[in-house]
C-alpha cells in the first residue's frame, strides 16, 4: 500500500513548478486558485475573505486538506484564539511550504510561536518541516508538542507516528497511528486505511525483532 504522507502539511503539491515559464505551467483548477487567493488574503491579515475563498475551494474539491486546515487556522485568526500578527506569520510560512523552501518556512513559524506559542497547528506545520528536512528528532519534538497543546488533534498523531517510524521506534508509531484513527474524522478516511495497514506491518515487523534476540 502506497504511503500517505504528512498531512495538515497544507501544501499544493505538484502544482507549483520552478524554473517553468507561464506558457510550461499546468492550468490551475479553480480550487487550487481559490486556496492560493485564500492564502495570499490571509498573509495580509484579510481572514474573513481568506475563509470565503477556502469555502469556495472547498465547494469545488470537498475534502481538499489544504484548504481545510488553512480555513481552520484563519477561522482561529478571525475567533480570536490566534494572535493576527502570528497567524500572518503562519501563512508566510504555509506560502513558503507550498514553494518547497522549509528553511523560511521554519523561519516564520519561529515567529509564529515566537508571538503565539500556544499554537499547536504551528507546531505540527514545524515539525512537517524539519520531517521533510530529514531532522526527525525536531520533527518529532514538535509533534510531541502539538499533542500536549491539543491533545485530541488527530493529524498530530498521524505525523507522530510517521516520525517515530523514521526513528525506529516502532511500537511508538504503532501507538501513534492507533491514537489517530481513534480521533479521525470521516473526512480521513484514506489516512485511516494507511494507519491500520501500517499497524499490522509494523506489529509484525516488531514480533520478527523479539524473536530474533
Amino acid at each position: 500500500m502506497k504511503q500517505i504522507t504528512q498531512f495538515f502539511g497544507i501544501l499544493l503539491t505538484g502544482i507549483l513548478l520552478w524554473g517553468c515559464s507561464n506558457t510550461d505551467k499546468p492550468a490551475l483548477a479553480i480550487h487550487e486558485q481559490q486556496y492560493i487567493q485564500g492564502i495570499e488574503l490571509a498573509k495580509n491579515g484579510d481572514f474573513t475573505s481568506a475563509i470565503h475563498s477556502f469555502k469556495t475551494a472547498l465547494m469545488e474539491m470537498p475534502g481538499y486538506s489544504p484548504a481545510d486546515g488553512s480555513m481552520a487556522i484563519a477561522k482561529d485568526a478571525e475567533a480570536g484564539k490566534l494572535k493576527p500578527q502570528a497567524a500572518m506569520a503562519l501563512f508566510r510560512a504555509i506560502d513558503f511550504g507550498n514553494h518547497f523552501d522549509n528553511e523560511k518556512k521554519i523561519r516564520e513559524l519561529n515567529l509564529a510561536i515566537s508571538i503565539d506559542p500556544n499554537y499547536a497547528p504551528a507546531y505540527n506545520e514545524r515539525g512537517i518541516a524539519f520531517f521533510d528536512m530529514g531532522k526527525f528528532r525536531q520533527a518529532l519534538s514538535d509533534r510531541n508538542h502539538a499533542i500536549e497543546l491539543s491533545p485530541n488533534e488527530p493529524a498530530s498523531y498521524y505525523n507522530k507516528a510517521l516520525t517515530c517510524e523514521k526513528l525506529e521506534m516502532f511500537e511508538d508509531a504503532i501507538d501513534a497511528y492507533a491514537r489517530f484513527i481513534e480521533r479521525a474524522n470521516p473526512r480521513q478516511k484514506e489516512h485511516v486505511e494507511y494507519a491500520r495497514f501500517r499497524i499490522e506491518e509494523l506489529e509484525e515487523l516488531v514480533l520478527q525483532g523479539r524473536k530474533n534476540t
